[in-house]
C-alpha cells in the first residue's frame, strides 16, 4: 500500500474484507479466548489447528484451486506435528463446549482467510491486513470497558507482551503472509490470529 497508495475497494471486496475481518480477526479472537478457559493449551492447538484442512476444501470449492499432492502432504505433515505437540502438553483437561468452540474458532479463521483471497489480485496486503484488522477492533469494541478496567492492574511486562503480540505475530506476519499468497502461493499455510487468554477467576 505504501508503494501503489490506497486502492479504493468495490462494493464485493469491501464485503468480502468485512467478513474476513469480521470472522478472522473477531469471532476467532473471542471465541478461541472462551475456549481456552475450558481447554488447556494442547488440546486447543489440535483442535484450531484443523482450520488448514478446512481452507484447501473451501479454497478448492469457491476459489477453484487446484488441490496438489503436496500440499495435502504439508497439510498433514504439519496437522501430524500439531497433534504430538498437542498430546505431549494437554491435561486432559476439555469440556464438550470448550471443545465446540475451538472448532467455531477453526472454521471462522478458515472462513475469512478464503473470503480475503479474491480482494488481494488489487488491493495490496497491508491495506487488507489494516482493513481487516479495523473491522477486528469494531467487533471487539464492547470489550473496551474491560480492557481500561484491567490495564489499571496489569503489570507493564504483561502490557509490553501484549503491545508485541499485537505488532509482530499478527500485524507483521498477516502482512507479510499475504503478500506471499498474493503472489499466487496457494501451499502458505496462514499465520494464526493471536489470542489473549484470561486466566480463569
Amino acid at each position: 500500500m505504501l508503494a501503489r497508495g490506497f486502492v479504493r475497494p468495490t462494493s464485493r471486496e469491501l464485503a468480502l474484507l468485512v467478513l474476513a475481518g469480521l470472522l478472522w480477526f473477531g469471532v476467532y479472537n473471542v471465541v478461541l479466548n472462551e475456549a481456552e478457559r475450558r481447554v488447556d493449551a494442547g488440546t486447543a492447538a489440535m483442535l484450531v489447528l484443523v482450520a488448514p484442512i478446512i481452507i484447501v476444501a473451501l479454497a478448492a470449492v469457491f476459489l477453484k484451486e487446484r488441490t496438489t499432492p503436496y500440499l495435502l502432504l504439508g497439510g498433514l505433515l504439519a496437522f501430524a506435528g500439531v497433534v504430538v505437540i498437542g498430546f505431549a502438553s494437554s491435561t486432559g483437561t476439555a469440556t464438550l463446549l470448550g471443545v465446540v468452540l475451538c472448532l467455531i474458532a477453526a472454521v471462522a479463521s478458515a472462513v475469512g482467510m478464503v473470503a480475503e483471497k479474491p480482494v488481494l489480485n488489487r488491493i495490496a496486503a497491508l491495506q487488507a491486513t489494516w482493513t481487516c484488522c479495523m473491522v477486528g477492533a469494531l467487533f471487539c469494541l464492547p470489550y473496551a470497558p474491560l480492557l481500561v478496567r484491567e490495564l489499571k492492574s496489569a503489570p507493564a511486562s504483561g502490557i509490553g507482551w501484549l503491545l508485541f503480540l499485537g505488532i509482530f505475530p499478527t500485524s507483521i506476519a498477516f502482512t507479510t503472509w499475504l503478500t506471499r499468497w498474493r503472489a499466487d502461493r496457494r501451499d502458505a499455510l496462514p499465520p494464526r490470529p493471536i489470542s489473549f487468554r484470561r486466566s480463569r477467576s
